[in-house]
Protein backbone atom coordinates (compact mmCIF):
# COMPACT_ATOMS: atom_id res chain seq x y z
CA UNK A 1 0.00 0.00 0.00
CA UNK A 2 2.52 2.36 0.91
CA UNK A 3 4.34 2.05 -3.25
CA UNK A 4 1.10 3.24 -4.43
CA UNK A 5 0.88 5.88 -2.26
CA UNK A 6 4.48 6.55 -3.02
CA UNK A 7 4.39 5.82 -6.77
CA UNK A 8 0.71 8.51 -6.70
CA UNK A 9 2.75 10.93 -5.01
CA UNK A 10 5.38 11.14 -7.61
CA UNK A 11 3.14 10.77 -10.49
CA UNK A 12 1.33 14.39 -9.00
CA UNK A 13 4.63 15.75 -8.47
CA UNK A 14 5.95 15.05 -12.23
CA UNK A 15 2.14 16.31 -13.56
CA UNK A 16 2.72 19.44 -11.87
CA UNK A 17 5.96 20.09 -12.83
CA UNK A 18 4.84 19.39 -16.49
CA UNK A 19 1.97 21.61 -15.74
CA UNK A 20 3.50 24.23 -14.75
CA UNK A 21 6.21 24.57 -16.93
CA UNK A 22 3.51 24.33 -20.12
CA UNK A 23 1.62 27.13 -18.24
CA UNK A 24 4.85 29.05 -18.68
CA UNK A 25 5.48 28.46 -22.28
CA UNK A 26 2.38 29.15 -23.03
CA UNK A 27 2.11 32.82 -21.16
CA UNK A 28 5.19 33.33 -22.93
CA UNK A 29 3.66 32.84 -26.53
CA UNK A 30 0.86 34.68 -26.06
CA UNK A 31 2.28 37.34 -25.08
CA UNK A 32 4.99 37.13 -28.43
CA UNK A 33 2.15 36.50 -29.98
CA UNK A 34 0.79 39.93 -29.25
CA UNK A 35 3.79 41.95 -30.28
CA UNK A 36 4.91 43.71 -33.49
CA UNK A 37 7.65 42.06 -34.98
CA UNK A 38 9.13 42.54 -38.25
CA UNK A 39 12.28 41.37 -40.28
CA UNK A 40 14.08 44.55 -41.68
CA UNK A 41 16.96 43.53 -44.43
CA UNK A 42 18.69 45.84 -46.35
CA UNK A 43 19.72 45.15 -49.81
CA UNK A 44 21.14 46.26 -52.93
CA UNK A 45 19.86 45.72 -56.46
CA UNK A 46 21.11 45.53 -59.74
CA UNK A 47 18.74 46.25 -63.15
CA UNK A 48 20.04 44.11 -65.61
CA UNK A 49 17.64 44.89 -67.54
CA UNK A 50 14.09 46.30 -68.23
CA UNK A 51 12.60 43.48 -66.44
CA UNK A 52 15.31 41.67 -64.30
CA UNK A 53 16.80 42.75 -60.84
CA UNK A 54 19.24 41.19 -59.32
CA UNK A 55 19.63 41.95 -54.89
CA UNK A 56 21.94 40.83 -52.73
CA UNK A 57 22.12 41.30 -48.88
CA UNK A 58 25.32 39.54 -48.93
CA UNK A 59 28.37 40.65 -50.92
CA UNK A 60 28.68 37.64 -53.57
CA UNK A 61 31.56 37.01 -56.14
CA UNK A 62 28.87 38.42 -58.73
CA UNK A 63 27.48 41.51 -56.45
CA UNK A 64 31.42 42.67 -56.11
CA UNK A 65 32.11 42.32 -59.74
CA UNK A 66 28.87 44.34 -60.54
CA UNK A 67 30.28 47.21 -57.88
CA UNK A 68 33.59 47.27 -59.37
CA UNK A 69 31.79 47.58 -62.99
CA UNK A 70 30.46 50.68 -61.78
CA UNK A 71 26.96 49.20 -63.19
CA UNK A 72 24.24 51.33 -61.48
CA UNK A 73 22.13 50.15 -58.21
CA UNK A 74 19.37 51.11 -55.91
CA UNK A 75 19.39 50.35 -52.20
CA UNK A 76 16.18 48.93 -50.84
CA UNK A 77 15.21 47.44 -47.42
CA UNK A 78 13.08 44.09 -47.93
CA UNK A 79 10.18 44.30 -44.45
CA UNK A 80 8.67 40.87 -43.46
CA UNK A 81 5.89 40.96 -41.00
CA UNK A 82 6.46 38.30 -38.58
CA UNK A 83 3.44 39.29 -36.49
CA UNK A 84 0.66 36.99 -36.31
CA UNK A 85 -2.00 39.77 -37.40
CA UNK A 86 -1.40 42.73 -40.31
CA UNK A 87 0.73 45.45 -39.95
CA UNK A 88 1.19 48.95 -42.40
CA UNK A 89 5.01 49.98 -43.07
CA UNK A 90 4.78 53.70 -43.44
CA UNK A 91 8.05 54.49 -43.51
CA UNK A 92 11.52 52.78 -44.57
CA UNK A 93 15.03 53.95 -44.88
CA UNK A 94 18.89 53.88 -43.41
CA UNK A 95 20.43 54.79 -40.27
CA UNK A 96 19.24 55.21 -36.63
CA UNK A 97 15.85 56.83 -35.96
CA UNK A 98 17.18 58.64 -33.02
CA UNK A 99 19.90 60.29 -35.34
CA UNK A 100 20.76 60.44 -39.01
CA UNK A 101 18.61 58.87 -40.82
CA UNK A 102 17.42 58.76 -44.59
CA UNK A 103 13.98 58.02 -45.71
CA UNK A 104 13.16 56.50 -49.07
CA UNK A 105 10.43 58.83 -49.58
CA UNK A 106 7.53 57.49 -52.42
CA UNK A 107 9.59 54.44 -52.65
CA UNK A 108 9.22 51.94 -55.57
CA UNK A 109 7.81 48.54 -54.12
CA UNK A 110 7.68 44.83 -54.80
CA UNK A 111 4.89 44.36 -57.74
CA UNK A 112 1.69 44.48 -56.62
CA UNK A 113 1.75 46.78 -53.57
CA UNK A 114 0.94 50.27 -52.69
CA UNK A 115 2.51 52.90 -50.38
CA UNK A 116 1.95 52.69 -47.43
CA UNK A 117 2.18 49.10 -47.43
CA UNK A 118 0.13 46.97 -45.67
CA UNK A 119 0.89 43.39 -44.67
CA UNK A 120 -0.10 40.67 -43.41
CA UNK A 121 0.90 37.85 -41.44
CA UNK A 122 4.11 36.53 -43.18
CA UNK A 123 4.09 38.86 -46.07
CA UNK A 124 6.63 40.58 -47.39
CA UNK A 125 7.70 44.30 -49.19
CA UNK A 126 10.77 45.36 -50.80
CA UNK A 127 11.14 49.11 -50.80
CA UNK A 128 13.65 50.42 -53.76
CA UNK A 129 14.79 53.84 -53.58
CA UNK A 130 14.52 55.91 -56.84
CA UNK A 131 17.18 54.94 -59.33
CA UNK A 132 20.48 57.44 -59.08
CA UNK A 133 19.20 58.47 -54.96
CA UNK A 134 22.65 58.36 -53.21
CA UNK A 135 22.13 58.79 -49.31
CA UNK A 136 24.74 60.79 -47.29
CA UNK A 137 27.67 58.30 -46.26
CA UNK A 138 27.22 59.62 -42.38
CA UNK A 139 23.76 57.90 -42.59
CA UNK A 140 25.11 54.86 -44.22
CA UNK A 141 27.97 54.84 -41.70
CA UNK A 142 25.02 53.03 -38.77
CA UNK A 143 25.09 50.33 -40.96
CA UNK A 144 21.22 50.17 -40.22
CA UNK A 145 17.61 50.19 -42.16
CA UNK A 146 14.98 50.56 -40.55
CA UNK A 147 10.97 50.54 -40.76
CA UNK A 148 8.06 52.06 -38.96
CA UNK A 149 4.70 51.01 -39.22
CA UNK A 150 1.70 52.97 -38.72
CA UNK A 151 1.50 52.76 -34.59
CA UNK A 152 4.49 54.14 -34.53
CA UNK A 153 6.80 50.69 -33.88
CA UNK A 154 10.60 51.10 -35.16
CA UNK A 155 12.66 47.89 -36.14
CA UNK A 156 16.28 47.72 -37.26
CA UNK A 157 18.04 45.61 -39.65
CA UNK A 158 21.12 45.21 -40.89
CA UNK A 159 23.27 42.93 -43.41
CA UNK A 160 26.80 42.57 -44.66
CA UNK A 161 25.95 44.52 -48.20
CA UNK A 162 25.56 48.11 -46.41
CA UNK A 163 29.28 47.65 -45.32
CA UNK A 164 30.20 46.82 -48.97
CA UNK A 165 28.26 49.68 -50.18
CA UNK A 166 30.32 52.25 -47.24
CA UNK A 167 33.21 51.45 -48.38
CA UNK A 168 32.78 51.30 -52.26
CA UNK A 169 31.27 55.09 -51.45
CA UNK A 170 34.58 55.91 -49.59
CA UNK A 171 36.69 55.06 -52.34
Amino acid sequence: MENIVFVTAIIGAVSGVVGTVLGIINICHSLSTNCVRLKVLPKIAFMIDRNNVLTFDNPTNRCISLLKDKVPYRLCVQVTNLSAFPLTISDVGFGNIKETRGIIIAPELTPGKTWPARLESRESVTAYSSVGAVLDPEVLKKTVAYARTDCGKVKYGTSHILKVILKSIDK
